[in-house]
């Protein structure tokens, strides 16, 4: 069960889909209405979650059994806007591991068009 992703229709993506040779994961959603801020275009709220969950999604894909993780930090830069209806890919790698942190970076396009960068560090600690 995924709760949230499932709820605002985003999909994890096909290895082959990943825009960037090397990347770690990719998750893609087709925006709606429901997906619009004020002005129109698709809120930079989802674009914020897309990255988090594609970022966290390439973390766990590091993690020995009994680990798990958490955003600590992130930063979102928006490069162009999105339009409702497009389809967004994001895909994410990480960048470094240490003992308890691990940073990775994430790209949002729609099409040829880059409309986020985002960069973030994680948490890992054991679930027990």
């Amino acid at each position: 069960m995924r709760g949230f992703l499932d709820y605002l229709g985003i999909a994890l993506a096909d290895p082959d889909d990943v825009a960037r040779p090397g990347n770690d994961a990719g998750v893609r959603i087709v925006t709606t209405a429901q997906h619009a801020n004020i002005n129109g275009t698709v809120h930079g709220g989802l674009i914020a979650t897309l990255v988090d969950s594609v970022m966290g999604q390439a973390v766990r894909s590091g993690l020995e059994e009994g680990e798990r993780s958490a955003t600590v930090s992130m930063t979102v830069t928006y490069l162009a806007p999105a339009e409702v209806g497009q389809e967004l890919c994001a895909s994410a790698e990480v960048r470094r591991r240490g003992q308890s942190l691990v940073m990775a970076e994430a790209d949002v396009m729609a099409g040829e068009t880059a409309v986020a960068h985002a960069v973030a560090t994680f948490s890992v600690t054991s679930a027990d």
